[in-house]
């Protein structure tokens, strides 16, 4: 889960820089400098140490779907459940593919709630995402059943 929470922690920083008409480069470069306040960030979030070692340690590549019909590429690896590196261009060998819009990114910065709007995202598929490899598909599709478990039975209601 705090995969996916780190995930969101970038798509929010990132879409600071695109409201600023920032290039995804110089937005990169920016969110480079700035992984130990993402870092710090983080670490108030407590995880149990099951998922720290089986989701600690990823290499995403972001892919997102620029307005003007390009694709731009955007690379997360982390080491220990904190972000090691952000790089543009995407990693080699990725563990998962994140698939978002431009769209989605300056919309969750324009929310009322930031935050809010980017799990929003995430629950109504505007951000998607998908295990690279056998292992990582596996690891992935469980967590996303698990997640929409929890989803159905916070709306269940107990009579």
């Amino acid at each position: 889960m705090k995969w996916i929470v780190l995930l969101l922690a970038v798509i929010l920083f990132f879409s600071q820089g695109l409201a600023k008409e920032a290039s995804v480069e110089e937005i990169v470069a920016d969110l480079s400098l700035r992984t130990e306040e993402i870092n710090q960030l983080l670490d108030r979030i407590e995880v149990p140490n099951t998922l720290k070692q089986w989701f600690g340690n990823e290499t995403a590549n972001v892919f997102i779907a620029m307005e003007d019909g390009r694709m731009e590429i955007v690379g997360i690896k982390t080491v220990n459940g904190k972000i090691a590196g952000i790089v543009y261009g995407g990693y080699e060998r990725p563990t998962l593919h994140v698939f978002v819009s431009e769209e989605t990114l300056r919309g969750i910065y324009y929310a009322k709630s930031p935050a809010r709007a980017a799990i929003n995202a995430l629950q109504r598929g505007k951000i998607s995402y998908r295990g690279v490899g056998f292992w990582n598909y596996i690891k992935f599709s469980f967590i996303g059943i698990f997640h929409s478990m929890l989803r159905f039975l916070s709306n269940t209601t107990v009579q």
